[in-house]
């Protein structure tokens, strides 16, 4: 009888230890925090409009954080993300119980971004697309492709097909998921506007590289495109300006793009977790960027505050 329990007991460890969770990434497109559409003019952080016609990117290289800091990889996978679709990526079955974060980079890695796209099924990923997705043996494939209008009335044309085996960026972004019928669920929202940081497009641009600007769009395409949901903030439905903070998390110092809609006097002021206010600032200009100050690992709210109401909440997440 104890041969048997212990035989019972065994199975049901083993059982456990190899149950199996499909993990789904959901990713939800935004602008300026609002639901993203082609053919919409947006905020660029250089406070001049713009908007897209065509976005499509490659994510690949995933690994999932779990339980305590795990790390799984998600071996054999590359997902193209068009913009204008809204699908759920399935990530395939891990013996996951608790998601802790998400790691990607933006591109195709490379050990195959070189490879001929001939070889792959006509369904998967990499293979020939229409618009094209690759750019030629030598150099490989687009690793974002974005295009639209920007400046006044959005009358410039604006081309950023960024590439390079060395500009293959990764993205790190700590959340959790949510339970969705038995998979595990990773919601990322991604703000497209974020990644004009440092690439001037309100004259126009047609820029088709691995180097100069491209550089510099696809690291912030990385660094502060992406961010989780417990990052969201409450926003007053009628406050009709722009409070964009980023990176978020952050492992060294973020900051705020903001552009107000009067001549008001408003504040950004920081919470900790406890409630407690860490820094209150006033905003000397109706639009610009404002340095938030260096704090400790931690989660903390940054609120926009006119005559000590609260406009709209950031959560921010520091990790050092």
């Amino acid at each position: 009888m104890k041969t048997l329990f212990t035989l019972i007991s065994t199975f049901l460890f083993v059982s456990l230890v190899n149950a199996q969770t499909n993990v789904i990434l959901n990713i939800e497109h935004r602008l300026n925090q609002t639901e993203f559409a082609f053919n919409t003019e947006a905020m660029a952080p250089g406070n001049y409009s713009f908007d897209v016609t065509r976005l499509q990117y490659y994510i690949s290289g995933i690994e999932l954080v779990h339980d305590g800091g795990q790390v799984t990889s998600v071996d054999d996978t590359w997902l193209l993300v068009d913009a204008g679709n809204d699908v759920n990526f399935d990530l395939g079955n891990h013996s996951i119980t608790s998601i802790e974060g998400i790691n990607y980079y933006i591109g195709v890695g490379p050990d195959v971004n070189n490879d001929d796209p001939a070889l792959w099924p006509s369904t998967h990923a990499l293979a020939p697309k229409n618009p094209s997705m690759h750019w030629g043996w030598s150099s490989g494939y687009r690793f974002v492709a974005i295009e639209g209008g920007a400046g006044a009335n959005t009358a410039f044309d604006y081309e950023v097909h960024a590439l390079g085996n060395n500009n293959y960026n990764q993205v790190q972004i700590s959340t959790d998921a949510i339970d969705n019928n038995g998979d595990l669920e990773i919601v990322v929202y991604a703000d497209y506007a974020r990644a004009f940081g440092r690439v001037d497009i309100s004259n126009g641009l047609i820029l088709h590289a691995s180097n100069g600007d491209a550089v510099r769009f696809l690291e912030d395409f990385a660094d502060h495109v992406f961010f989780p949901a417990s990052a969201l903030g409450v926003e007053d439905a009628e406050f009709k300006g722009v409070f964009d903070l980023y990176p978020n998390p952050t492992e060294t110092s973020s900051r705020i793009s903001f552009e107000l809609p009067d001549n008001g006097i408003y504040m950004v002021v920081v919470y900790g977790i406890d409630g407690k206010m860490i820094s209150s600032e006033q905003l000397n200009s109706v639009s610009g960027y404002h340095q938030l100050p260096t704090v400790s690992s931690g989660m903390y709210s940054v609120s926009l505050e006119k005559n000590g109401a609260k406009v709209l909440t950031h959560k921010w997440v520091v990790t050092k």
